[in-house]
């Protein structure tokens, strides 16, 4: 059987999550207020009630923050998403085919959990179901990779306007055949990794078939690529609208506009994503296309530290350094150096040398701040830097994925 890793984990958790917050975002009352009621229903072999309780219990675990779901109302949870699931929901199939696959909740079977994504994909024709088989066949995740079958089913998706598999589609016209050498190098999203997620770290985990792409569903198409990408930032998909600052802020098929490229690089900055944040502050220190505001910067750059962003915390720190729209405030400023500077994980190659250079050059910052401080200082800013704790996007899944009218139909 494969095994999964933490962070497909952690990607398939967010779809269960975000799927079931996405339905019940109309009728939270009927599932958190009148519990009761719903189980009653549910115990009679109501399908909409056994899903609703099983999402009641789902809700109940991810809605606060700090919280662990326990074994126990997962396993619940997973029962009832079953007993709906058999009756024909939908929703319940993706759901417990996400707990299958996890082994939350429920065992672990690869095999089960694609036949209820396949169930709900084909006879639910559930958008949510047909992209996770996309991403599944894409990554060679419990099935054999193929990237044939990967765009069928997120054509599938597309045509009922789902963002995720638009943008994905995007992805793979971007790249093309250039896929047959650089796989990596454009990563499918899941969901739109919108979602906080917290889940047990257990030793479960999904692997991704390592093997090189070795056939290509179309050839690389930019003004295609564009059009995907197009058609999942309007519908509020922050990956694909950081995706279109970036093309028009390069002048890459359309034509160089930087007023363009702020407007869809603030819409994801918006919604947490933190590479536009670090765009959006970048401008406002520059004053691009914006009044210079060094108070805006500062306060982008600090989102997007907060998130783990080195360059994000390198740029924070100069500012605190300076007192540049934030007070002067050395310990702040060694403290997010220091974060910035410290080594991660190591790139191979030309990359790999550049970026090791780059930290370098952000720890001789450190260092020659770190000669204006008193001990007391320094020690409190080391204090502060192994206390400091990534923060996840509270960012919400504000895409319209039911919208019938697309472009990319």
């Amino acid at each position: 059987m494969k095994r999964v890793t933490t962070l497909t984990l952690a990607a398939l958790l967010a779809v269960l999550v975000a799927n079931v917050e996405s339905e019940t975002k109309d009728s939270k009352t009927n599932v958190l207020d009148q519990y009761g009621e719903a189980m009653i229903e549910a115990e009679k072999g109501n399908a909409d009630a056994q899903y609703r309780v099983g999402a009641r219990l789902v809700l109940n675990e991810f809605a606060n923050e700090g919280t662990e779901p326990t074994k126990e109302k997962l396993e619940a949870a997973a029962q009832w998403f079953q007993k709906a699931a058999q009756q024909g929901h939908p929703r319940a199939q993706l759901e417990l085919g996400a707990m299958l696959l996890s082994g939350l909740g429920l065992p672990q079977d690869t095999n089960q959990a694609v036949k209820w994504y396949r169930t709900a994909a084909d006879r639910g024709g559930l958008a949510e179901a047909q992209h996770t088989l996309g991403f599944l066949y894409q990554k060679g995740i419990a099935v054999r990779k193929d990237q044939h079958e990967a765009f069928n089913w997120y054509r599938k998706a597309a045509e009922q306007g789902y963002a995720p598999s638009l943008f994905n589609l995007g992805n793979m016209y971007a790249y093309g055949e250039l896929m047959l050498h650089v796989g990596g190098l454009s990563p499918p999203i899941l969901d739109n990794d919108l979602s906080v997620t917290r889940i047990p770290r257990g030793e479960q985990s999904l692997a991704p078939d390592p093997s090189p792409v070795t056939s290509v569903p179309v050839k690389r198409d930019l003004n295609e690529a564009l059009r995907f990408y197009r058609a999942a930032a309007e519908k509020g998909l922050a990956e694909a609208q950081f995706e279109l600052g970036t093309w028009h802020a390069d002048g890459r098929v359309v034509p160089s506009d930087d007023k363009e490229a702020m407007r869809w690089f603030q819409k994801a900055a918006d919604q947490g994503h933190a590479f536009a944040q670090v765009h959006v502050a970048n401008w406002y220190a520059m004053g691009k296309r914006v009044p210079r505001d060094y108070a805006k910067a500062a306060q982008w750059y600090r989102t997007a530290a907060e998130q783990g962003v080195r360059d994000a915390q390198h740029k924070l720190g100069l500012m605190y350094s300076k007192g540049q729209g934030v007070r002067l405030d050395l310990v702040e400023a060694y403290k997010w150096l220091n974060l910035s500077a410290v080594s991660g994980g190591k790139l191979d190659g030309a990359l790999g040398d550049l970026v090791a250079q780059e930290y370098a050059r952000w720890a001789r910052h450190r260092d020659e701040l770190e000669k204006k401080m008193t001990p007391e200082q320094i020690a409190e800013a080391q204090r502060r830097s192994a206390a400091f704790v990534p923060k996840k996007p509270k960012r919400s899944r504000q895409y319209d994925s039911r919208a019938e009218d697309t472009t990319a139909k």
